[in-house]
């Protein structure tokens, strides 16, 4: 996990209640633990596929900048023929 830090948080009474309720089950050995589980859970929400929202919609609009979208499977075939055209190659 590497170099830890200590920080100091407010919680209402409610959420007080709710972590200390989740430690006395057993779940938690620690309050600590209760809080990074929760901001892993946090952090792994705001990820797909490794990617933030933010860069999701940067990737999104490089997308749509580049042009008309091309057929997959046509491409490869125009790959393809480029390739045995070039290198004399067949499978």
């Amino acid at each position: 996990m590497g170099r830890l830090e200590t920080i100091s948080i407010e919680l209402t009474p409610e959420m007080a209640d709710a972590v200390d309720a989740a430690v006395r089950s057993g779940r938690f050995g620690s309050t600590a633990d209760v809080v990074l589980t929760a901001l892993d859970h946090w952090h792994s929400d705001r990820l797909v596929h490794g990617y933030t929202p933010e860069e999701l919609e940067r990737l999104i609009e490089e997308g749509e900048a580049s042009g008309e979208p091309i057929d997959g499977p046509e491409a490869m075939r125009e790959i393809r023929a480029k390739f045995e055209r070039e290198f004399g190659l067949k499978d």
